[in-house]
């Protein structure tokens, strides 16, 4: 895993090293709206907060206008729905260093949590989705699947110190 600065407005590529009977592994990145452990959360974050203890109390640290835009991005049909609500999201998150180290607090739990569903030796379902773009479907409990959309194969980073492609996480969700 890549360390990273609590503060950083930078993304940052973290690792989540797949079972060896894939042939790839993933990254996911942090600090990202469109793409990886903040789109995620702020895309789906009711449903994330159901799984993982504690990220409902941090949201509650975040400023009101940022959970207000939250909530929006979350309730739009796609993201250029979400346009406006994700200026004032990504707003409010360079103006606050505060609800920065609040959101990386955010994003390692949900990193935690996609670690432990992806890395747990269970066989995913492999799908596409309505655009025909590769999908794992994890059952995480009787009738709740996390759902992971990754990119296609990319080359290694040498810094993971694992030689299979890398498929870059761009949203995962439960459903």
């Amino acid at each position: 895993m890549v360390k990273s600065d609590a503060n950083a407005k930078s993304v940052e590529k973290y690792h989540i090293c797949m079972p060896r009977y894939f042939n790839f592994t993933c990254a996911i990145v942090g600090n990202n709206v469109y793409s990886g452990l903040l789109h995620a959360y702020i895309r789906h974050y009711p449903e994330l907060e159901a799984q993982i203890p504690s990220l409902s109390a941090l949201r509650a640290n975040l400023p009101i206008k940022m959970q207000a835009a939250m909530k929006g991005i979350t309730l739009a049909f796609n993201m250029a729905a979400a346009k406006s609500e994700i200026a004032d999201f990504s707003k409010s998150f360079d103006e606050s260093r505060k609800a920065r180290a609040v959101l990386h607090k955010v994003q390692m739990l949900v990193l935690r949590y996609f670690e432990s569903v992806l890395t747990a030796n269970q066989v995913p379902q492999v799908t596409s989705n309505t655009f025909n773009k590769y999908q794992m479907r994890y059952a995480v409990k009787k009738n709740m699947e996390l759902v992971v959309g990754p990119t296609d194969p990319k080359a290694p980073i040498q810094s993971f110190g694992d030689k299979r492609p890398v498929r870059y996480i761009v949203t995962a969700f439960l459903v």
